[in-house]
């Protein structure tokens, strides 16, 4: 997980505006659906509404950051992405193709995350909750 810091921290430093940070998240409580890690980085730029999403999961099936819009609702910071070409083992059988994997992020003023994720075919909604630190561009 180390490297998924390393490329979020790359991100962060690379954007040239004083209001870029990042969150450094530990899902403390993941959903026992799976459908996440036990870490997720957001490399944040807030002057142009940008954020590069980092995950075990992300780099697994797509081998690099994703990129999406930063939006605050209600004081909260809402990152939503899609992970495309998630693959899942139904009733026992080899692993299919379920498509695509919609994630949304808030991350409240203290720090804490909700996560959830919206499967393509599925009833189910996978939650996961924790906390983040915000580190600020150096």
């Amino acid at each position: 997980m180390n490297k998924l810091f390393a490329v979020a921290t790359a991100l962060v430093l690379s954007a040239h505006s004083a209001s870029a940070f990042i969150y450094d998240c530990d899902i403390t409580r993941p959903s026992p659906d799976g459908w996440m890690g036990d870490r997720i980085v957001f490399s944040v730029d807030e002057e142009v509404e940008t954020v590069a999403v980092v995950d075990a999961m992300i780099m697994a099936i797509q081998k690099a950051p994703i990129l999406t819009k930063l939006e605050t609702q209600y004081g909260r910071h809402v990152i939503r992405w899609k992970l495309k070409g998630v693959k899942a083992t139904v009733d026992g059988g080899p692993p299919s193709n379920i498509g695509t994997a919609d994630y949304k992020a808030s991350v409240f003023p203290n720090n804490k995350l909700v996560l959830t994720v919206h499967l393509t075919g599925f009833d189910n909604v996978p939650r996961g909750e924790g906390v983040c630190t915000k580190k600020k561009k150096q």
